[in-house]
């Protein structure tokens, strides 16, 4: 995986409420996934789109009854070494038996290619568990001393 380093600033998105959604009420911890984004022949993808959505700290993606979404989405553009950075809470599972593991949803647009995927995560000291999907990355998630989580990936783009 290449170094990630510093974001450059226009690269990185904050999660938050889609248009004419409240907040939600679900307190979550502080959650950083940092993130690049290459091409097929694995060079950085720079200025990709994507769109990130995830559940609350429930496991809630909208208030029960509505369907507006989402509590957390966001849209960035990758810098020009294909980084990004999302800062927003750690997701929860779905409230329901049987549910799949939290996750976050990414939709990566690249004029080399696209790639619809779901980050799950792992304790930093754990072997990753299985994956369900070839959509799937597993990020391997640390607590800081601030008690914040923090992530690292790459995404490589099918052509």
């Amino acid at each position: 995986m290449p170094e990630l380093g510093t974001v450059d600033a226009k690269s990185v998105v904050v999660t938050g409420p889609g248009p004419g959604m409240a907040p939600s009420e679900a307190k979550g911890e502080p959650l950083t996934i940092v993130a690049a984004v290459l091409d097929p022949a694995c060079n950085p993808a720079q200025d990709a789109s994507l769109h990130i959505w995830h559940t609350d700290a429930h496991g809630l993606y909208r208030p029960p009854g509505t369907e507006q979404c989402c509590y957390y989405q966001g849209d960035v553009r990758t810098d020009a070494r294909g980084r990004f950075r999302m800062d927003g809470v750690r997701p929860a599972q779905y409230p329901e038996p049987g549910a799949p593991p939290a996750h976050i949803h990414l939709e990566i647009r690249h004029a080399s290619g696209r790639l619809n995927a779901e980050i799950v995560f792992t304790d930093a000291t754990a072997t990753p568990g299985p994956i369900r999907s070839d959509t799937e990355v597993s990020v391997a998630l640390r607590r800081n001393a601030d008690g914040t989580w923090y992530g690292e990936t790459a995404f490589v783009l099918a052509a």
